[in-house]
């Protein structure tokens, strides 16, 4: 019950339930069980730790709203990201 009070909109998945999640099925219907959880809650998911493609396709499938990693970018200082953003 103290969950639902929580003023969260949004949930970040951590890097240790993502690591194997595309070679994994129990880890795969962990994750798909945070993320239904938390669309029940009315929360988004932000998945942390995602390098490979297997990855974002596993989560995906899984309803993952967000995705964060080396997939898509090293990290970057704030005049880089600005950079990036505009290109």
């Amino acid at each position: 019950a103290y969950l639902r009070q929580l003023p969260v909109n949004f949930l970040k998945l951590d890097r240790s339930f993502v690591r194997n999640i595309a070679d994994d099925q129990k880890d795969a219907d962990l994750c798909a069980g945070i993320v239904a959880l938390a669309h029940k809650l009315d929360m988004h998911v932000v998945a942390e730790g995602v390098e490979t493609r297997a990855q974002h396709d596993a989560l995906a499938a899984a309803n993952c709203d967000l995705f964060q990693g080396f997939l898509f970018s090293q990290p970057m200082s704030a005049a880089q990201a600005t950079e990036f953003l505009r290109r």
